[in-house]
């Protein structure tokens, strides 16, 4: 299936990410003449054009060849099949994925609660999600905007979020492979960026805001978690050890590959004050906040204790917050 499955609406928004040319229907650059490859109604606009390792290709085959007949759950399972992980630690992605739907709800339902305190959504148009993943804010973002443009690098995630789409009749999303450093959109085009669970995998985190900052409209807004470097308080959640982030970088990558046998190089944890330099240089007005537990899974007393901290303690609540487990990142362009 190759259909082009994006509205006319929607394709005078899509760029190509080489040199940011208008496409055509077939994904070719009017300007340039780079011509992009379309999968599922989903096109490969990834800069540079990387060329995938040789096990994705297989895991991609495996769930093309069963996409019409699988369930979302079936093509988790063929995606786990492939993977190459630590027990621990498989286990903990494969229930990331089964309970993506409500734990995306509740995400997406937390950072619209902390941006309403500080700035003001006034249109709800279009919607980006950079690092959409399998679909885990797609369900509550697309009954808050008309369309929502779901951006990720992995086509293996994309194949799993157009089955959770069509499972959910869910038909005002658009999906596009791409990367969040070359984001192939037009500029001044959103309403609302967010990125969950993404802002520690932006490697070039300057680059990566600009663009977000770039396709952002006047007036629009950024929403986005970022797991916190000097978390003093839970095991660093891509590795489950405690205290990496309270390393030299090039020490806990070492340290990671001896403990778990795997690699760290495409993990970033941001501090505090990476993260607030970093917003400062490309938002008119921004905010670094406490979370809402509950959208972690925590219980009710959790989000009473977070909330006597931040109205109770005043500036003691500001001290503690570069050290606790997770912060919510929002500015206004």
């Amino acid at each position: 299936m190759t259909d082009n499955l994006i509205p006319t609406t929607l394709t005078t928004i899509i760029r190509c990410p080489a040199c940011y040319g208008k496409l055509t229907s077939t994904w070719l650059c009017e300007h340039c003449g780079q011509q992009y490859q379309c999968t599922l109604g989903i096109p490969d606009l990834r800069w540079p054009s990387p060329k995938d390792s040789e096990q994705t290709g297989l895991v991609v085959k495996d769930m093309l060849e069963s996409f019409d007949q699988a369930s979302f759950e079936e093509l988790c399972q063929i995606r786990l099949a492939r993977l190459a992980s630590v027990p621990d630690l498989e286990c903990h992605y494969q229930q990331y994925r089964l309970d993506h739907m409500e734990r995306g709800a509740r995400m997406v339902r937390m950072f619209q609660d902390r941006v309403a305190g500080h700035f003001n959504l006034s249109r709800r148009s279009l919607a980006l999600d950079i690092g959409c993943g399998s679909g885990a804010a797609a369900s509550e973002l697309c009954q808050s905007f008309a369309w929502v443009v779901g951006l990720d690098w992995s086509l293996v995630n994309l194949i799993l979020f157009r089955k959770s789409l069509i499972e959910h009749h869910i038909s005002n999303v658009v999906l596009i492979q791409g990367s969040f450093f070359h984001l192939p959109l037009a500029d001044d085009t959103f309403d609302y960026v967010t990125a969950l669970n993404v802002i520690e995998h932006m490697l070039d985190v300057r680059q990566g805001f600009a663009e977000v900052s770039r396709v952002l409209r006047r007036g629009g807004i950024f929403c986005g978690d970022s797991r916190n470097r000097y978390d003093l308080l839970f095991p660093e959640p891509h590795v489950k050890l405690r205290f990496v982030g309270l390393l030299p970088r090039r020490w806990a990558e070492v340290y990671i590959q001896r403990r778990r046998g795997v690699s760290y190089s495409d993990t970033r944890l941001l501090s505090y004050w990476e993260l607030k330099r970093t917003l400062a240089m490309h938002f008119r007005d921004y905010r670094i906040m406490y979370p809402q537990l509950g959208a972690y899974g925590a219980s009710e007393h959790a989000d009473q204790l977070l909330y006597f901290l931040e109205t109770k303690l005043g500036p003691l609540s500001k001290l503690l917050l570069p050290f606790f487990t997770t912060m919510i990142a929002a500015g206004c362009k």
